[in-house]
């Protein structure tokens, strides 16, 4: 019988009224027959609390107490400068993941979640099968693939009260397959995973899964998470999830918000749009205008409006739109931008097996496959499922820095003042501080 493994990869992205519970230390289910078995959980460094002005009577405490938080930040910053260049993965996955969904449809994903979750299966193989997944990460070998994920995870988690963004990874294994103890060691150690023991295929399973999705991800993909259920041929699966709530860095006002139409992909609706004017950088290119939105202590939001009569999926061919997303590089300008942004939820739940393999990760899906950090056991990969969802209101917003460099044969905007209204399919990135992309997707219409 033939035997597989499964990699699933759900995200959730919420910007205000969510919450989450991490992946706690010493909750461990009865091991009876047919039960699910916490084997390991992983333990999350600790945080110094975000201070609030408004909870101090005594200046000089509060004082004092930010400065250990700002310092604590200044470390993360400089432990996220250690960090390889992504822009190698990147490039590869703006394309392939944003244009594998349907033509004309919205999609969301997270390419940083996604990136973990390869490097856990790099982790999990060898020879040729490995080198096929490093090439992807634009990694040499696997200790640069250890050393990238433990610095992006500990750059990117963050639970201090200003900012909510939890990572998690964990494993579940079918109670008669024989893993050996040095993978799981090393997935606990570099990767902060949590392994779970259980019978593959059994009701018990697949609920404590589902339980343990909808927990990481704040019930923001209960309906994903539904679809999430391992065959009695699983020995193994690999999840990674990704869940982020932030707060603008100046709020739209909700009186302003009005409704104007929207001319989506499948024809025009009407849809609320939130305004805000102010004085900022406008960003262009040959196909292309971007601005950017701020999040407290939480990077920005980058939105990029294709000009008439090209679509968000060919600005993610062109060379310049690209450079742009990955390094920032487009001509800027510091005008009044009259912003005009839509509310939105977009969801998607995708099958990246076929998008993984016109990457160059094939022998993973075949009997090639090499897992022998493992198990001595032949095993393939079977699925890789993809889950994410992001919203947007007058409250909350993501995105993260990136540097402006010159580039040419841009048209050049207004002198002082510009209008900047996403009234027609845009696509949208959320950058962490560090500028890492954690999520990145295309608005084809506003539901």
């Amino acid at each position: 019988m033939k035997k597989i493994i499964a990699l699933l990869l759900t995200v959730a992205l919420c910007l205000s009224g969510c919450s989450v519970q991490k992946d706690k230390q010493g909750e461990s289910t009865v091991g009876k027959k047919g039960e699910v078995i916490n084997l390991a959980k992983a333990i999350y460094p600790e945080e110094i609390r975000y201070p609030s002005e408004d909870q101090y009577k005594d200046y000089d405490k509060f004082s004092a107490d930010f400065i250990k938080w700002r310092d604590a930040q200044n470390k993360k910053t400089e432990q996220a400068e250690q960090a390889l260049s992504m822009d190698v993965y990147y490039e590869q996955a703006l394309k392939a993941f944003l244009l594998s969904g349907e033509k004309g449809e919205n999609i969301a994903v997270s390419p940083l979640n996604i990136y973990l979750a390869l490097s856990l299966l790099a982790e999990s193989t060898d020879g040729q099968t490995r080198e096929q997944i490093l090439a992807v990460l634009g990694r040499e070998d696997i200790d640069a693939v250890r050393k990238q994920a433990r610095i992006l995870w500990e750059a990117n988690y963050h639970d201090d009260g200003s900012v909510t963004s939890i990572l998690a990874n964990s494993v579940w294994l079918d109670d008669d397959f024989g893993a050996k103890k040095d993978w799981l060691d090393e997935l606990v150690k570099d990767y902060y995973a949590s392994i779970f023991s259980g019978q593959a295929g059994s009701e018990e399973m697949d609920q404590a899964l589902q339980a343990w999705l909808n927990e990481q991800t704040g019930d923001r993909l209960k309906e994903a998470a539904k679809s999430v259920k391992l065959s009695p041929e699983t020995v193994f699966a690999l999840v990674s999830t990704i869940y982020f709530k932030g707060r603008w860095d100046g709020e739209f006002n909700k009186n302003m918000t009005d409704d104007q139409v929207f001319h989506g992909a499948k024809g025009d609706v009407t849809v609320p749009m939130m305004h805000q004017s102010g004085t900022d950088s406008y960003y262009y290119g040959n196909k292309f205008t971007s601005v950017q939105k701020s999040m407290t202590n939480a990077g920005q939001m980058v939105f990029i409006l294709p000009d008439e009569g090209v679509t968000p999926e060919e600005l993610l061919t062109d060379e310049q739109a690209l450079a742009y997303m990955i390094r920032g590089e487009a001509e800027s300008k510091y005008l009044v931008v009259n912003a005009s942004v839509p509310k939105f939820d977009v969801t998607s739940n995708l099958m990246l097996n076929e998008t993984l393999q016109e990457m160059g990760i094939k022998d993973v899906f075949t009997a090639r496959a090499d897992f022998s950090p493992v198990s001595d056991d032949e095993v393939v990969l079977d699925t890789v499922q993809h889950a994410a969802r992001v919203t947007v209101d007058e409250e909350g917003v993501v995105a993260a820095a990136f540097t402006v460099m010159l580039t040419c044969g841009a048209a050049m905007p207004p002198e002082e003042e510009v209008d900047f209204v996403l009234d027609r399919p845009f696509i949208f990135l959320l950058k962490s501080n560090d500028g890492q992309i954690l999520f990145a997707g295309i608005v084809n219409q506003v539901k």
